[in-house]
C-alpha cells in the first residue's frame, strides 16, 4: 500500500495520542473518563505523519520557537513528538516526514531547527548535530550551605509584579547563549502569576539599589522520600555574589532535604562556584540544531568589531532542496554577512559541520578531525574561528 506524507489536523488526534503513547509511556490509569485526545491545531505546533490507508505510522511536530544566536534572535522550529510505529520502524517512514516538516518549517520562516534527540545518530543524517545540552545535577546540600556572597545581597520571594524582571533578568542571560530559547512568543504563554506562583518558591537576589541580580525558581519535593526533595529549574544571576546568596538559600535546606537537584547548562557557571567535586548527573540531553537558511544564519551574527574578512565555502551534501552551493562570508564593522556567490577554493562543509561552525561549538581543526570539513587552505581555519570566538552555548528550555 502507498504511504502518504501530510500535514495532521483535528481528524487525527486520537491515532497520534496512540501512537505517542507507544513511544514517550501511557499515562497512569485513572478511575474517571479517559482524557480527550491533544489537540493538533494549538498555537504554535505544526504536526506532519505519514499514513498508509488510515493508519498513523509516523508522526513529528514543528515547534515555533524564538531563539538567541550571534547576539539576536533567529525563528527556530523545534521538532517535538517524534515517533514511529513499532511495526513501521526500518521502512524510512522517518526521513520523509521530517524533510516535509523542514521544508514547512522554513516556508514559515524557521531559519535554524533544534531538537533533544532519544537517538542522535538517526537525525544527524538529516543534518543535525549536538551544539549544547541540559544536564540535570544532584548537589549535596550541605556543599552549598557554606556559600556566602562577599557584598550586600538582598533574598526575598517573588511576587506576581516582580514577574517582569524575572523575565528581563532571564532575557539578559539568554542574550548572550547560543541556543537559549526568547520564552517569548506563542509557544510561552505563562502568565505572571503562573511564573511566580507555579512553583514552591521564585527567589530574587536584589542589590542594595534594588536591582535585580538573579533568581532561583525552585519546587519543594514531597519529602517521604519518593522523588527529589527539592528542584532547581532556574538559577541565574549576572553577579558572583547573587549566585553565591542563592545558593547559600538552597543550601539551607540541608536538614530536610540532604539534596538539591539543578537544571542546568552542560557547561554551567554554578559548578565554577562549588567548593567539591559533588557534582551527579542524573540526566544528560543533547540539543542538536540544523541550519534551514544558510544566509539568514550568518546574516547579522555579532563578531569582534576588529575582525575583518571575506571569506566563503561550499555546503555538500543538504537533504533539503537548495541549501547546497556556495556562499560568501564577510565580517566587518563587528558584523557577519553572508550571500550566495561564487567563491574561490573548494573549502566544503557538511550540514553537520555547518551547525557546529555557524554557533562556534567546535573549532575548524575538529571539524576536519570529524570529515565535517575539507578542503580549502588551513591558513583560514583561525580567521573562521575568529568569526564565531566567544560564543556561549546553552538551554534551559526543554521541549
Amino acid at each position: 500500500m502507498t504511504t502518504t506524507v501530510r500535514r495532521l489536523g483535528p481528524e487525527a488526534s486520537a491515532a497520534s495520542q496512540r501512537l505517542g503513547h507507544e513511544a514517550f509511556g501511557v499515562p497512569a490509569s485513572t478511575t474517571g473518563p479517559p482524557a480527550e485526545p491533544r489537540s493538533l491545531d494549538l498555537p504554535g505546533w505544526h504536526w506532519w505523519g505519514v499514513t498508509e490507508g488510515d493508519r498513523l505510522l509516523a508522526q513529528a511536530a514543528d515547534r515555533e520557537f524564538d531563539g538567541w544566536f550571534g547576539g539576536r534572535v533567529l525563528p527556530v522550529a523545534g521538532i517535538a513528538g517524534v515517533t514511529v510505529a513499532a511495526e513501521a520502524r526500518g521502512r524510512g517512514v522517518l526521513g520523509p516526514v521530517l524533510l516535509a516538516l523542514l521544508e514547512g518549517a522554513r516556508e514559515r520562516g524557521a531559519v535554524v531547527s533544534t531538537m533533544f534527540p532519544s537517538a542522535p545518530g538517526i537525525y544527524r543524517r538529516t543534518g543535525y548535530e549536538s551544539i549544547a545540552g541540559v544536564r540535570v545535577v544532584d548537589v549535596p546540600s550541605a556543599s552549598l550551605a557554606g556559600l556566602r556572597p562577599g557584598g550586600e545581597v538582598t533574598l526575598r520571594r517573588a511576587e506576581p509584579v516582580d514577574a517582569e524582571r524575572v523575565r528581563r533578568l532571564y532575557d539578559a542571560w539568554a542574550a548572550g547563549v547560543d541556543g537559549a530559547l526568547t520564552r517569548r512568543g506563542v509557544s510561552f504563554t505563562t502568565t505572571d502569576e503562573e511564573l511566580v506562583g507555579g512553583p514552591t518558591g521564585v527567589t530574587l537576589a536584589e542589590a542594595p539599589d534594588g536591582r535585580l541580580l538573579g533568581y532561583a525558581s525552585w519546587l519543594r519535593g514531597r519529602g517521604d522520600g519518593s522523588g527529589p526533595e527539592l528542584v532547581v529549574d532556574d538559577l541565574l544571576a549576572t553577579e558572583v555574589d547573587a549566585y553565591a546568596a542563592l545558593l547559600g538559600m538552597l543550601g539551607s535546606f540541608a536538614s530536610v532535604a540532604s539534596t538539591v537537584r539543578l537544571r542546568t547548562t552542560a557547561d554551567d557557571l554554578v559548578r565554577v562556584l562549588l567548593g567539591s567535586l559533588a557534582w551527579t548527573t542524573v540526566q544528560d540531553e543533547l540539543y542538536m540544531l540544523k541550519v534551514l537558511d544558510v544566509e539568514a544564519a550568518f546574516t547579522g551574527a555579532a563578531c569582534s568589531p576588529a575582525l575583518t574578512a571575506a571569506l566563503g565555502f561550499h555546503l555538500s551534501g543538504d537533504v533539503l532542496p537548495g541549501l547546497d552551493g556556495a556562499y560568501a562570508v564577510t565580517a566587518s564593522g563587528g558584523l557577519v554577512h553572508c550571500e550566495r556567490a561564487v567563491v574561490t577554493g573548494d573549502r566544503t562543509l557538511s550540514p553537520r559541520g555547518l551547525a557546529l561552525l555557524v554557533t562556534g561549538a567546535r573549532p575548524c581543526r575538529d571539524l576536519r578531525a570529524l570529515g565535517l570539513l575539507v578542503g580549502g587552505d588551513r591558513a583560514e581555519d583561525a580567521t573562521w574561528d575568529a568569526l564565531v570566538a566567544g560564543r556561549v552555548r546553552g538551554v534551559l528550555d526543554h521541549f
